[in-house]
């Protein structure tokens, strides 16, 4: 089996060698044939020349440019999301001739396990175009559970319905069909998700691309792959990441509809119809 590996780096000095360290322990404590591209732009740090390094002896290719691109941080800016698009589609050229069976694409500074693939090929059989990770937060739930983590990609995962998800919250899901898959370790379809670490199969993810005309640039391209097959989130897959900021000024807001649209579908029904108010 041959499995290729996407990625972006930008000034990522600083987890750059866990990242790489673990790419390596999936390869050592596997059987498959790996390639990787990686596409980096404008770091002012050691990023690219580790890159470099790394690669020589393994089947890859690596693009790095100077594109003098404005730093945004982890913000959903229109800005930042045209150029994310944009990055990740020269990221996604470099694959262009891949032959391999499946493909990963990761951001850079999430954090996951050596067995994080095969816990992914255990759903092989699933009528997928891309499976996602249930991608953890070190921001506690704010949604009534005891949990010290939270699902960390909320603005993107959208269920089955079309339903964007709750923030902040161990379970996102308001569907109780959907929350009793979560807790039960279950795949659950949905229309949108990302979560930082997916599967895809490769001839599927070379017939797609990013797109954005402001909004995040994963809408498009969940939109475009649903075309080929089902997405579904994977629960018992918990890659993480760490979060600088706990708590916003405006999150009472948030819970308070979360929480009257978590209480029934009726709620639910209405902000779909643009007829619910707090």
């Amino acid at each position: 089996m041959k499995i290729s590996i996407f990625s972006l780096f930008r000034d990522s000095e600083n987890y750059i060698h866990k990242c790489l360290s673990t790419l390596d322990k999936i390869r050592d404590n596997s059987n498959f044939e790996f390639e990787y591209f990686f596409y980096e732009n404008d770091s002012k740090d050691k990023t690219k020349f580790i890159l470099e390094d790394w690669i020589q002896d393994k089947n890859g290719k690596i693009k790095s440019e100077t594109l003098n691109a404005k730093k945004f941080g982890s913000t959903l800016h229109p800005e930042r999301m045209i150029l994310m698009s944009e990055v990740r589609n020269k990221m996604l050229k470099l694959g262009k001739d891949s032959n391999s069976d499946y493909s990963v694409i990761f951001d850079s500074d999430v954090n996951f396990d050596f067995n994080i693939i095969n816990k992914f090929l255990k759903h092989k059989d699933l009528d997928f175009s891309m499976l996602t990770p249930n991608i953890r937060q070190d921001v506690p739930c704010k949604m009534g559970s005891n949990s010290k983590t939270s699902y960390y990609d909320s603005s993107i995962l959208f269920d089955s319905k079309g339903m964007h998800t709750m923030t902040w919250s161990d379970n996102p899901f308001y569907e109780e069909s959907d929350r009793d898959l979560f807790k039960n370790l279950k795949p659950i379809q949905v229309t949108r998700a990302f979560g930082g670490f997916v599967f895809l199969k490769t001839k599927t993810l070379l017939k797609v691309k990013w797109n954005s005309k402001g909004e995040s640039e994963h809408f498009s391209f969940c939109d475009a792959l649903r075309a080929y097959g089902k997405i579904y989130l994977i629960p018992e897959i918990q890659p993480s990441v760490s979060i600088t900021q706990k708590n916003w000024d405006h999150e009472n807001l948030v819970i308070e509809k979360q929480t009257k649209l978590l209480e029934n579908s009726w709620n639910r029904f209405l902000l779909k119809n643009n007829s619910f108010s707090l």
